[in-house]
């Protein structure tokens, strides 16, 4: 990639102009999926600019968009991490393309509760064993009463296991706490969980938000099982109260 076609990346993002970022984002995704090589040259450029609203937006397409064992962009999103306007995209983009020796560093991390290295980490393991401390760690954050532990826990599992493996915490998370985002996450759960959503729908006033929450989650999971997953209505048969 020439210097002035990188100029031009960096001007765009740069611009104060909405709709112009919003371009180049669509644009980097394009060269990432076409030009995979080209992409990685520009980031390597860009990930260190002296301007953060350029480093963090490369931070991001790292993450995205990366490669894993790239040691130019670890070594530079690692760099990133003193800087506290980029550390949760820094760790993010170190989840991607940072090598095995990150690991026990974001696990670390993960450990003392920094944001968005349990992601990172979930994206980073290696081994069943760093994928079961992993696991282990997002299951306990799930239960946390802190909301944003909740929230990446939820995306750290997401990358680790399968709603349907994790369809019963994920039920007692959300008869515990209430999170959108959880009961979201049953809809793509076994068919066993459709009696339980249905009972979970009756308990709550139609048109409130919680109803909605519980409906999209059931028309999310009715939809599975129409495109290929048989329903087996007798699982289900325990229903919410094996879980109160």
């Amino acid at each position: 990639m020439s210097p002035q076609a990188i100029s031009s990346y960096r001007a765009s993002l740069l611009s104060n102009d909405v709709s112009e970022r919003r371009a180049v984002s669509r644009r980097l995704a394009e060269l990432a999926a076409t030009q995979h090589a080209d992409f990685v040259r520009l980031c390597h450029r860009l990930i260190d600019d002296p301007e953060l609203r350029v480093r963090a937006e490369i931070l991001w397409h790292v993450m995205r968009y990366g490669d894993r064992d790239d040691v130019v962009a670890e070594t530079k999103a690692h760099a990133a991490l003193a800087l506290p306007d980029l550390r949760a995209r820094a760790l993010l983009a170190l989840g991607t393309v940072g090598t095995g020796s990150v690991v026990p560093e974001l696990y670390a991390l993960s450990v003392a509760g920094e944001r968005c290295a349990l992601e990172a980490l979930a994206r980073q393991v290696r081994s069943e064993a760093q994928r079961q401390q992993a696991l282990r760690l997002s299951r306990e954050w799930l239960m946390s009463e802190v909301y944003s532990r909740r929230d990446e826990a939820l995306r750290a599992l997401r990358i680790l296991s399968t709603a349907q493996r994790e369809a019963d915490l994920l039920l007692t998370a959300y008869l515990k706490y209430g999170d959108e985002l959880v009961v979201w996450a049953l809809g793509a759960a076994s068919a066993h969980m459709l009696p339980i959503l249905h009972e979970l729908l009756a308990r709550w006033p139609e048109g409130c938000a919680e109803y909605h929450d519980v409906a999209r989650a059931i028309q999310r999971l009715e939809r599975r099982l129409v495109h290929g997953e048989a329903a087996d209505w007798c699982t289900g048969a325990g229903g919410l109260r094996h879980y109160l």
